[in-house]
């Protein structure tokens, strides 16, 4: 499955909980075989 994450200060995580939560989401699903793209 394609997958699109957003993160608003950037990835890796710098900044605050949500870029690490999207940091930590997209590499568990990239290890399940999806494809992960951030922005």
């Amino acid at each position: 499955m394609k997958i699109a994450l957003l993160g608003t200060r950037g990835v890796p995580a710098s900044y605050s909980g949500f870029e690490t939560c999207v940091e930590q989401l997209g590499a568990r699903l990239a290890e399940r075989g999806h494809e992960v793209t951030v922005y």
